[in-house]
């Protein structure tokens, strides 16, 4: 049963402000052992609330305005911390091979739950072939009226510079409102 954990800072800024937390990703991948069914577990930023600060927070504040000539002081305004968006993920994934040991097919539903959106269903298949091109589809299902992400696809290709083993991701998604969102990888593997 692989399982991994990951710990990362992160680092946001806006302006001249800035604010940064530590987050823990934990999963793990177990295989039930009956014809490629496997079970997947995932919790997603698990972590410290973030809080703003820097010198856009910088105000001047007169404690006395009716006091006649009392010069105002530096002061800084204070900001709300916020939690950093942790994500729950259950899911079961199906491989087979159904023209042989060329192409390999895996369809996945997975259950996502943040601390700021509503459940969401998410399916998607992936198909290879030759353990170099993929073919990839999902499918967001969250109900939500504000919901952005819908329809997705994308390719993969595996491939060999020398001694090293390369990457390449692109992937397409239906994003709302910010209209169509691509998205581009390579990877290398030393």
């Amino acid at each position: 049963m692989p399982s991994r954990t990951s710990v990362k800072v992160i680092r946001e800024s806006i302006w001249d402000m800035s604010a940064s937390g530590i987050a823990v990703d934990l999963g793990t991948i177990y295989d039930i052992g009956y014809n490629g069914l496997k079970l997947a577990m995932n919790m997603a930023n698990f972590g410290s609330e973030m809080t703003f600060s820097g010198a856009g927070l910088l105000t001047q504040y007169n404690a006395f305005p009716d006091a006649g000539n009392v010069a105002p002081i530096d002061a800084n305004l204070k900001t709300t911390a916020y939690p950093l968006p942790m994500t729950f993920r259950f899911a079961l994934s199906y491989g087979w091979d159904p023209f042989g040991e060329s192409i390999d097919v895996t369809e996945c539903v997975e259950f996502v739950k943040t601390n700021d959106r509503a459940e969401a269903l998410v399916i998607g298949a992936e198909s290879e072939i030759m353990d170099v091109f993929y073919i990839r589809a999902g499918f967001n299902t969250v109900q939500e009226e504000e919901r952005e992400e819908g329809f997705s696809a994308g390719v993969g290709l595996n491939f060999n510079v020398g001694n090293y083993k390369g990457t390449f991701d692109y992937a397409f998604t239906d994003f709302g409102r910010l209209q169509s969102i691509h998205r581009f990888s390579f990877g290398f593997a030393f």
